[in-house]
Order: structure tokens, then sequence, then C-alpha cells
């Protein structure tokens, strides 16, 4: 089902895919979502922030959502690949020593060498590459050694996976009027959009945030197809080398009203010695 088309997305497979991420062995927890006034932090508009802490998540991101429900999926034992910065990649690596699986990450060149230490730390083989080779490198280890592909955001099992935090947020904060989500390729946003518009909150506007110097979904929803660019941000996690093909551009852009996407500079937020 991974490759399938975004208009099979419907709340009744959303539902299913949240129970099985639920339910999972890998211990997806169900974070927490606070109020903004529980922090220490100055909010300079009068309303009502809350935060979902996916930073409390197994492996430190929401990706283990969108892997757990990928996982469920496929046959055990498999020799995998994928491609990542390093948040999927870590919870890829999670995945496949708790099932036993063999597999690999391609990275980014540019990726931390800390990150690669760690996927490595779980049994998962690591290839570095330039940011521009990453797709063929997989496409290398599909041809040549028989691996399956598991995308890190262009894959319908992830996004079902993902939306179950949108489900958890409209239980904890229910009819909304704003959601904010990080964007990179778009797996979260079109997992989280899809899960409260396919639950009536119609009125409900989404926004995606990525770095101005990573603004691959920005570019997409302007030129009105899926584009692959250079990132040029330190945000190397939310910098992919393109937004989802076949997806979540299309289904968020289309299927989804989502106002607009918010790429904001970050180099006022960063200080040198």
């Amino acid at each position: 089902m991974g490759e399938a088309s975004a208009d099979v997305v419907t709340l009744d497979l959303l539902r299913a895919a949240r129970e099985t991420v639920r339910t999972s062995p890998l211990g997806v927890v169900r974070t927490p979502t606070i109020s903004w006034s529980q922090t220490a932090l100055p909010l300079s508009v009068s309303c009502d922030v809350h935060i979902k802490l996916e930073n409390l998540q197994r492996t430190g991101s929401f990706k283990i959502r969108g892997v757990a429900n990928q996982f469920a999926r496929r046959p055990r034992g498999g020799h995998f690949v994928t491609m990542s910065a390093g948040n999927y990649g870590k919870s890829f690596a999670y995945a496949l020593k708790h099932y036993g699986s063999k597999g690999k990450v391609v990275m980014p060149e540019t990726a931390p060498e800390s990150r690669s230490v760690l996927i490595e730390s779980f049994g998962a083989e690591v290839e570095r590459v330039p940011t521009s080779g990453l797709m063929t490198a997989v496409q290398r280890c599909v041809r040549e050694e028989n691996m399956t592909f598991l995308h890190s955001y262009d894959d319908l099992d992830l996004i079902a996976g993902h939306a179950s935090l949108g489900m958890e947020l409209l239980e904890e904060v229910p009819g909304p009027d704003v959601v904010v989500v990080c964007c990179g390729g778009g797996g979260l946003l079109a997992g989280v959009a899809a899960a409260i518009k396919l639950s009536g909150c119609h009125k409900t506007r989404i926004y995606g945030v990525e770095p101005e110097g990573a603004c691959t979904m920005f570019t997409s929803f302007r030129e009105n197809k899926p584009v692959w660019m250079e990132a040029k941000s330190v945000a190397s996690g939310l910098a992919p080398p393109s937004a989802g093909q076949s997806l979540p551009v299309p289904f968020i852009h289309p299927s989804i009203i989502l106002p607009s996407i918010i790429h904001p500079s970050f180099h006022p937020s960063i200080h040198h010695p």
C-alpha cells in the first residue's frame, strides 16, 4: 500500500493505522500536550497555545509512528533500505533491531557524524553520499542487493502512521483554530492534516513551517509540482532533498486546504562565538 495514491486516504484507514501504532511492539507512546503557560518561554500574542511534546517520543521524535505502521505491513526478516538525515533513520534502525531485520540508511554527507554512529549502534549499515546522490544510492541497493525501499516521507503507510499524532491532538485540544506543523518532505504534515480534516475540523487552519534555506514544500506549491533542491540550512532535519513526489504534495495541496507554508530564516537565532 506504500505507493498508493492519496485519494485512498479515509478516516477508517487512519483509525486502523492509529491502532497499529498504539499497539506496536516498538513501544510508541502517547506524548503529552501541554499549555504554553507551563513553559518559561515568552509569548507575544494573546491566545491559548498548546504544544505536542513529540521530543518525548520513543527514539526522540514522531518518526517512530510512521515507522511502526510501515514495518507492521512488511514481511518479517526483510532487507530494507531508506534515506534519512537522522531522525527517521534512527527510528528505522531501532525497528530493524527489534524485528531482527537487516537494513541500510543512506545519509547525506552533510549530516552530523554523531547521527551515523547512533544509527550504526542499532546494527544498521550507513552509507554517506552527497545529497544529490541519495536516491541514486537507494535505487542501486534495490537493484543490486534486492533490498526493499522504505521511504522516509513519501509513503502512505508512513503518513497514516503519522496521522495518529493528529488524532491524539484532537482528543486533547478539540476543534483547534490553527495547527502548526514542521514540514520537511511533507509526511507528518500530510498525516496531521488528513487526521484533522477527515475528522470534520474543516475550519481549522493548518500551517506547515520549513526553513527558508530548505523550502522544498513552499517551492513545490509555487511550481505546482514536487521539486528537488539543494538545502542551505543548519536545520538539517527539516531539509529533505525534495518534497514528496507522489503523496504529500498532491494530497496536501488539492485535497486539503493549506493556507500557507511558512519559511522563516534561522539566521537571527544563530549566534557564533
